[in-house]
């Protein structure tokens, strides 16, 4: 799972190249390495996540779908912008 993300950011990467017409050349090489540590950098995070919240007790499936739902549950919720807005007023106040 740590792995699995740089392959997404090598794709990223060459298509940006593409777009903007310009050549793999020392400088975009050493931001492809960048690019490639902080991919490995989520994946870890990613992993950490999912371990503590095994260790809280929450079964792995759940742990696993709550890193996609951005909650502790595998429920997703469709929200309008106004009801993303409310929400983010009651966290900030």
């Amino acid at each position: 799972m740590i792995i699995a993300n740089v392959p997404f950011a090598a794709v990223a990467g060459v298509v940006s190249l593409y777009m903007t017409g310009q050549y793999l050349s020392v400088p975009s090489a050493i931001g492809f390495i960048a690019v490639f540590g902080m991919a490995m950098l989520n994946g870890v995070v990613l992993i950490s996540f999912i371990n503590q919240l095994r260790e809280e007790g929450v079964a792995l499936a759940e742990a696993e779908c709550s890193i996609i739902s951005n909650n502790r549950g595998c429920r997703l919720e469709w929200k309008t912008k106004q009801e993303h807005c409310d929400d983010q007023r009651r966290i900030w106040t």
